[in-house]
């Protein structure tokens, strides 16, 4: 088994993360967990490495990475 782990640290919060990581984690079939503390937004998934690659092209696909002016 694998673990991987995606982490999105932003200067502000974004809601739109925090419903992204309750998606994946409703409706994957791995082990993940998440967590959303302080602007910080955590996916962690645990997984055969097939398994791991399809989610974080998932993931990938999903999180935009955006810049917003200080």
């Amino acid at each position: 088994m694998k673990l991987i782990q995606f982490e999105f640290i932003c200067s502000r919060p974004v809601p739109f993360y925090a419903a992204l990581c309750n998606h994946f984690l409703a409706t994957e079939h791995l082990e993940i967990s998440i967590s959303g503390k302080n602007n910080r937004y955590l996916i962690e998934a645990v997984g055969k490495q097939a398994e791991i690659e399809q989610l974080a092209e998932r993931i990938s696909k999903s999180f935009m990475v955006s810049v917003w002016p200080a």
